[in-house]
């Protein structure tokens, strides 16, 4: 079977006329007020609690408050829980019934907070509740109240003790700062006085402005608690304690290095490695780019320190760029990089603490130094894992924008979960607990997250704890996200979860009634240290630059594709086939393993009997495009031994975005989604299924029906169906993929500046699923010749050439 490269389809040739988006199967409610409690009798303690606790809150609070600051402007904070996702197209009604300016909404716009910009009109809806409160208690049946009273399910003051949201003081401290509707000149007031505070305290501060975050150095803990008590534009105050990847203590020395890289003169493309430096005294130096510039610490770049001197950046830049080839023949010899390497140096040792404006200052001027530059590694954490439902953190969203803004991508690592060692085996249920969630900012959704599989890459009996090499290890981390506590089973969606998908990392062994790394289970990695040669150990952070490294071979052989079509060939080509979770754990198998374990051949190459299409193109709001995709004639032709079944399509669509600070439903403003129909055109697909029935075997890969309320979107999506030789019969060998655009109505602010085109990239694969021996060798030369497509290799090759041969 020879190996055949990708191919793009022209779409803008094959395509058909875009059409208006409709949908005509009905709507979800977008009322305002969700189904009442059928007994109000558990709203009315919940709110007689809430009264209670925001009256003393609010006293205390403007009891912490020190006059002698002379702060310009106070504001009080409530945090109202909905009892169901709030309509921000109501969000002026309460406003101006009740006084309350939204300014961060969270828990998928299920929870929002709420300045009391009228003291007055807030008097309102404590009025409404105690009235709710007399009426539905029977205490007094005809008190009346605000309708949208009863949307509330309770509610709370922001405390001094909410905003210091961190365990332990550091000298680098984040201040998460609130965002006020249309900059109010109070809100300007209180943070230019704050300002001053600082500057009279002498403290060195940054503020990165979009993501509304102040970095603080060396405050102590009495000035922190004094700013969460008195200035009243700070939603958090967290720590900037940051951690390289690892599990464990265990480093097994193996032996010298003993290989050497020959193509280092070769023109590669360059990966950036945000770590703890990469040593040059490792055969690494020969692509280790000379440039010193890209370091937040004080000792060089080109040099390791972490983990007692085996070094971390310098095992994870080795294995983004050489990548599975040396495990085959146990490093010895020559191999060749995929990659040329960037050291980004921005921790000196295990942790440390990490500046977010630093981080991205970086990445902009690697990306502006190197524009070329498509691909980095960071597998730096903070170690706190993300409560559920937790929203973006800051870090998140500059990451999300810089590669939105930029072309690229950041390979992230879920972290480790250093406590899955106290457990006795492998037990997929401990994956329930909250302790085993990702942690920030592996919650990003540009980017690449990735998890660990317990496959070590070695070519031995696989001596883990896990069920199987393909398998997550303990140590990996899930999502963070949970919808089924907070939207109805119609509005769950299923592609929204991280990491998006795994590789090799190690895995834990059994000894006696313990588990914990050990060095048969384990991956061998680079050390920084010649007189230590190798070590093994396990971890997320050996994983994800795996990927990149996939990541980076794409880019090399299709130089010309985008940073999303890099990740779309990733996510389409891994596979779930060998990671089968037990019924009951089903719901935990997508948010611990992603789309599956990496295939990187896959995700590379089609064969004569695979192909995959690569579509690169664009999309306005409330459009649909359709795309014919043709299919030949031999699988119709009856003789291939199976009618069933007889392909298999894989197809996934992946774009960035802008993203939407302070508003969780909205993060991902734009709401697309794609399916593949039968022959019908754009405005058949768009009539009612019952009676057009123009579904194949798919619905729409996320459903956006809910135009008010929407679903939280995702913005990489996957679909897989078997086609069957009737179905090709019935549409005379030609489906249509159709791909659609809605912005997210729950969004404030001008939202004009979505009404354009917006780049969407897919990876679309059709194969043969007949035994070996009946399989045709035919797919790819038939389908590259009845579709318009061109090569996208960066040289003309010989699988091309035949194509046109056997087209004539």
């Amino acid at each position: 079977m020879a190996i055949q490269p990708h191919v793009k389809l022209k779409s803008d040739t094959q395509k058909e006329n875009p059409v208006t988006m409709e949908f005509n199967y009905g709507f979800g409610s977008d009322k305002e007020e969700a189904k009442p409690e059928p007994n109000y009798e558990p709203m009315v303690k919940r709110f007689r609690g809430s009264l209670v606790q925001l009256s003393s809150d609010i006293e205390n609070r403007h009891e912490q408050r020190n006059e002698d600051l002379e702060i310009p402007a106070h504001y009080d904070f409530i945090r109202i829980r909905f009892q169901d996702q709030f309509n921000l197209k109501e969000y002026q009604r309460w406003y101006n019934d009740f006084g309350l300016a939204g300014v961060h909404f969270s828990e998928f716009n299920r929870e929002g907070l709420f300045a009391v910009a009228d003291e007055k009109l807030f008097q309102t809806f404590v009025k409404g509740i105690e009235q709710f409160i007399a009426k539905e208690s029977g205490e007094v049946n005809n008190a009346e109240y605000p309708a949208r009273i009863r949307f509330v399910r309770d509610f709370r003051l922001l405390t001094t003790s909410e905003i210091l949201s961190y365990e332990e003081r550091t000298p680098l401290m984040f201040f998460q700062l609130i965002e006020f509707p249309v900059g109010s000149p109070e809100s300007v007031a209180i943070y230019q006085k704050l300002e001053e505070y600082l500057q009279e305290n002498a403290y060195e501060f940054r503020l990165v402005e979009e993501g509304s975050v102040l970095e603080i150095h060396g405050a102590s803990q009495e000035r922190i608690e004094e700013i969460a008590s008195n200035f009243d534009i700070v939603l958090s105050i967290t720590s900037s304690l940051a951690t390289t990847v690892r599990p464990s203590e265990l480093n097994t020395v193996e032996r010298s290095y003993g290989f050497e890289i020959n193509n280092a003169d070769e023109e590669l493309p360059i990966i950036g490695i945000l770590d703890t430096g990469i040593s040059s005294e490792t055969p690494l130096a020969s692509i280790l780019l000379k440039d010193d510039r890209f370091n937040l610490t004080t000792t060089s770049v080109f040099v390791d320190n972490a983990n007692d001197g085996y070094g971390h950046g310098t095992s994870v830049a080795a294995l983004a760029s050489l990548g599975r080839e040396p495990y085959l023949t146990n490093f010895e010899g020559e191999y060749p990089a995929h990659a040329k390497l960037l050291s980004m140096k921005i921790l000196d040792a295990n942790s440390g603490f990490l500046s977010i404006a630093e981080v991205i200052s970086l990445l902009k001027g690697a990306k502006q130094e190197y524009p070329e530059i498509k691909i980095f590694v960071l597998t730096t954490c903070f170690p706190a894992p993300k409560p559920t439902n937790e929203g973006f953190s800051s870090y998140a969203y500059k990451l999300d924008k810089f590669t939105h803004e930029n072309d690229c991508l950041i390979f992230i690592c879920t972290a480790n979960n250093n406590n899955a060692s106290a457990q006795l085996g492998y037990d997929l249920n401990y994956f329930s607990e909250e302790d085993t969630n990702l942690c920030t900012p592996a919650e990003s959704m540009n980017n690449v997250v990735v998890g660990a599989a317990a496959d070590n890459l070695s070519t031995g009996v696989f001596e883990g704890i896990s069920k199987g090499r393909e398998f997550p290890a303990l140590y990996s981390r899930k999502s963070h996200l949970d919808l089924s506590g907070l939207l109805p089973s119609n509005k769950q969606n299923k592609q929204l979860f991280r990491p998006d998908v795994i590789d090799a990392g190690g895995d834990y062994e059994q000894s006696g009634f313990f588990i914990g790394v050990g060095e048969n289970a384990s991956i061998e990695v680079l050390s920084a240290n010649p007189a230590f040669g190798f070590y093994k150990d396990s971890g997320t952070s050996f994983s994800t630059p795996l990927v990149a490294n996939t990541a980076v071979q794409i880019q090399k052989k299709y130089p010309a594709i985008s940073a999303q079509t890099i990740k779309a060939l990733i996510v389409n080509g891994a596979s779930l086939e060998n990671i089968r979770f037990d019924d009951n754990l089903r719901p935990f198998q997508n948010k611990t393993v992603g789309n599956g374990l990496v295939k990187p051949l896959r995700s590379l190459n089609s064969s004569d009997n695979e192909i995959t299409f690569v579509i690169e193109d664009k999309i306005t709001p409330d459009q649909m495009k359709v795309f014919p995709l043709n299919f030949p004639t031999y699988l119709t032709a009856g003789n291939l031994g199976k009618s069933i079944g007889l392909l298999k399509c894989t197809a996934t669509l992946c774009f960035s975005f802008e993203p939407v600070m302070n508003n969780h439903l909205g993060y991902c403003p734009l709401q697309m989604a794609f399916s593949i129909f039968r022959n019908h055109s754009g405005t058949q697909i768009l009539e009612k299924e019952e009676d057009i029935k123009s579904k194949l075997k798919s619905s729409w890969s996320q459903n956006n029906r809910w135009k008010q309320k929407p679903i939280p979107a995702s913005n990489t999506q996957k679909i897989s169906f078997s086609i069957s030789e009737k179905d090709l019969k019935d549409e005379e060998l030609t489906f249509k993929l159709a791909v659609h655009c809605l912005v997210n109505s729950q969004l404030l602010g001008d939202t004009k500046k979505y009404a354009k085109e917006h780049p969407f990239s897919m990876a679309i694969t059709i194969e043969e699923t007949l035994r070996d021996a009946k399989k045709t060798g035919k797919l790819y030369a038939e389908m590259s010749a009845i579709n318009e497509v061109e090569n996208i290799t960066e040289l003309e090759s010989d699988a091309g050439i035949d194509i046109e041969l056997e087209n004539e």
